[in-house]
């Protein structure tokens, strides 16, 4: 039996068929109850079915005379018998009718497209941001998150000579889409089709509203070109749809991200004359813009966060001396979009280590193997990017992998990494299905690298996953809360993070966070070359963990000031000398960069009281105020760091003076991190982008990439140019 077949076979059983020959009814009801994610199709396939048929008499009332809708029998008496391929078409119609359909024209083609609106339950919490799916598919009935590329009219275009239509959207919406023309007040314009000649909304993202949480989905598919004189955009979506707010599922429908509000500008005086934040060694952020940006698409805003932007890149500061786990340099010169104020760059780098180095590690990787991974870019990638790593391991790593589906399980127990064909042969019989116990998993792979600790050397599990957890444990502070208690064991947590259209950001973010470890985001081959192979150091060995920075500011020489990111890991500036207080962690050859902007002193900023213990104010009595060397410092940089194996934390500082650099005289490295910070500004349309734009962040990155190993740089010039013209701003 085809998969098509079979997903017919079980549409036309939760349509309730009569023409289901006995024997099709007793096969499917045995698959039910062997596949519990198939029960759960089969089930929302009838609630989708029955939702939208609620509405279908009233949408269908809506549309005009001359824009007939013929709807298969299927949905509205019993069917008879007439195929598989009636439920595929039927389903599909069903959507088309009672989502809303409306015609748009594509932005880089101007080619006529039609697009269905649906309206999910509005799930946003304080902690995330629901981003709706790029990409659908049309299986048993009902919707899926598919996380696969959506191509755009022109890639559609160039790929193929024939138009390509969604999976599970068959020729049923011609009748709908190209060949009926949209009628007044009908789809996503409130008198029809635009004019000829008239402008659309700015495009600012395909699927997502910038800043907020788009309710509604949009699929294309390749029609006639636009009038002549048609702006390209994105037109107006259509107002949100009341009669399917309750779409089952709407959580296998989104990404999620954290929902972060920028940090805002601090005077000067008393307490808060104080930054507190851990260091962050997190790089998903850029891939997943990039990602989006590939797809022709802006990121939503809260995917966006600025220093893993930057920290994506390598500077070329001053390493560590001696047995110092990591160097600090700072620079400040002008501030690029807004001349008037000055930009501080605080740089801290780890020490490097070669690989034939390394100590000893103790490896466990964590394989999300549910229904969701079954696409390119997930499992089969992660099966690729660990086949990378293994190959870069010794005779003095171990290797063990736990699989978690429905459940969890042991598929390689600890293997020395020079056995390498049992190693890649158990990662090469991955394959994936089934719901997702991702707590499980955790639970067994902490307790696998457990028994097989090695003290000194490494202990870690890697896991990697879309983070689409629905079975057992789910809920992140729950899950952050196990992964504290493992934390305590030795043994830390890599997160990757591996396709679109369910990523749980929000929750891979947290678990790296408490796993002392770091989060990336894998999107290609090259990219896990990057994280597994000339990282290899970093993302596996561990030099200085609850690495915090405080830095204090002068308000004889600064004003105010904000931090530029790190919003995720602002800390209360007494946890600072806190060290029960967790921080984040740095890997041997990271570099950990932040940006400061500084308003000179003099601006009219509200002021506080003054505290005890500063070192630029004075106390009400008797301590005076700063005087002599103290009073010329901008600011001083203060750290606390831990050995990997150590519950005290070493304490150093470094006071900061002002040399009164142009931009133009600042290090390379300086310049192309202002670059970076512009970028991220711009695309969270931050309130302080201030003179920022696509063309300046052009300027200032083609001056500073000359030190670009791996042409990295490179890239981000092209990924800007990608920016401003799919934004459509300068």
């Amino acid at each position: 039996m085809t998969t098509e077949e079979r997903d017919a076979r079980l549409t036309a059983y939760a349509l309730n068929d009569p023409g289901l020959s006995a024997a099709d009814r007793q096969e499917v009801e045995s698959t039910l109850t062997a596949d519990p994610a198939v029960r759960r199709a089969v089930e929302e396939t009838r609630a989708l079915a029955q939702l939208l048929t609620t509405g279908l008499a009233a949408e269908q009332a809506a549309l005009p005379a001359e824009t007939p809708v013929t709807i298969p029998s299927s949905v509205t008496s019993k069917p008879k018998r007439r195929g598989w391929k009636m439920y595929a078409t039927a389903a599909a119609v069903m959507v088309a009718v009672c989502g809303g359909l409306y015609v748009t024209y594509d932005r880089f083609t101007g080619r006529k497209v039609s697009r269905v609106a649906m309206s999910v339950q509005d799930r946003s919490a304080q902690e995330s941001e629901w981003q709706p799916n790029v990409g659908r598919e049309l299986r048993f009935g009902h919707l899926e998150a598919t996380g696969r590329r959506p191509m755009t009219e022109l890639e559609l275009s160039q790929s193929s000579p024939q138009p390509i239509h969604p999976p599970g959207l068959v020729t049923s919406l011609d009748v709908l889409n190209d060949k009926q023309k949209p009628a007044a007040g009908f789809g996503g314009y409130p008198g029809g089709a635009p004019r000829e000649g008239a402008a659309t909304p700015a495009a600012r993202t395909t699927t997502a509203g910038r800043g907020g949480m788009s309710r509604h989905d949009s699929m294309s598919i390749p029609g006639e070109r636009a009038p002549e004189g048609f702006a390209a955009g994105i037109p107006q979506q259509p107002p949100p749809r009341t009669d399917i707010e309750a779409l089952p599922s709407p959580g296998m429908l989104y990404d999620r991200y954290p929902a972060l509000a920028e940090n805002n500008f601090v005077a000067v005086a008393g307490q808060d004359a104080l930054s507190t934040f851990g260091v962050d060694v997190d790089t998903a952020s850029y891939a997943i813009v990039r990602k989006y940006l590939t797809m022709g698409q802006m990121p939503p805003a809260n995917a966006v966060r600025l220093e893993e932007l930057v920290n994506y890149f390598r500077y070329q500061d001053k390493p560590p001396e001696g047995d110092d786990p990591f160097a600090v340099t700072v620079e400040l010169a002008e501030c690029p979009w807004q001349p008037k104020h000055r930009l501080a760059r605080i740089g801290v780098k780890a020490k490097p280590i070669a690989n034939d180095k390394r100590p000893p590690s103790n490896l466990v990787f964590l394989v999300d193997v549910s229904g969701s991974m079954n696409e390119p870019a997930k499992l089969p990638l992660v099966k690729a990017s660990l086949r990378m790593l293994v190959n870069q391991l010794g005779e003095n790593d171990r290797v063990a992998m736990v699989v978690y589906a429905g459940a969890a399980g042991l598929v390689l127990d600890s293997t020395p990494a020079v056995k390498k064909d049992p190693i890649l042969a158990a990662i090469d019989r991955l394959q994936a299905g089934g719901s997702t116990n991702g707590a499980g998993g955790i639970q067994q792979a902490y307790a696998v690298a457990a028994a097989n600790f090695i003290k000194g050397g490494t202990n870690r599990v890697i896991l990697c996953t879309d983070g689409d957890w629905n079975v057992g444990t789910t809920s992140t502070d729950a899950l952050v809360k196990m992964i504290e208690e493992k934390r305590t064991t030795g043994v830390f947590l890599s997160v990757f993070g591996f396709g679109m259209g369910n990523l749980r950001d929000e929750m891979m973010v947290r678990l790296a966070g408490k796993g002392n470890g770091n989060y990336g985001y894998i999107d290609s081959l090259r990219e896990a070359n990057k994280a597994l192979v000339e990282q290899l150091g970093g993302t596996l060995v561990t030099v200085a963990k609850d690495v915090k920075i405080q830095v204090e500011f002068n308000p004889a020489k600064v004003g105010a000031y904000r931090l530029l990111g790190y919003e995720k890991r602002i800390l209360a500036a007494k946890d600072f000398h806190d060290d029960k207080k967790d921080a984040g962690e740095m890997g041997a050859g990271h570099v950990v960069t932040a940006l400061y902007e500084l308003v000179p002193a003099g601006a009219a900023m509200p002021g506080g009281a003054k505290p005890d213990g500063l070192r630029y104010q004075p106390d009400p009595a008797p301590r005076p105020a700063a005087t002599g060397k103290l009073a010329k410092e901008s600011f001083v940089v203060k750290m606390r760091h831990k050995k990997p194996d150590a519950d005290v934390s070493t304490y150093r500082e470094l006071p900061v003076t002002d040399p009164g650099r142009g931009y133009a005289e600042a290090s390379e490295g300086f310049r192309f991190a202002a670059a970076v910070a512009s970028f991220a500004m711009l695309l969270r349309d931050s309130r302080y982008k201030g003179d920022s734009s696509f063309a300046l962040v052009l300027e200032l990155a083609e001056a500073a990439k000359k030190h670009d190993p791996g042409k990295y740089r490179e890239e981000f010039v092209e990924l800007v140019k990608k920016a401003k013209t799919i934004s459509g701003r300068p």
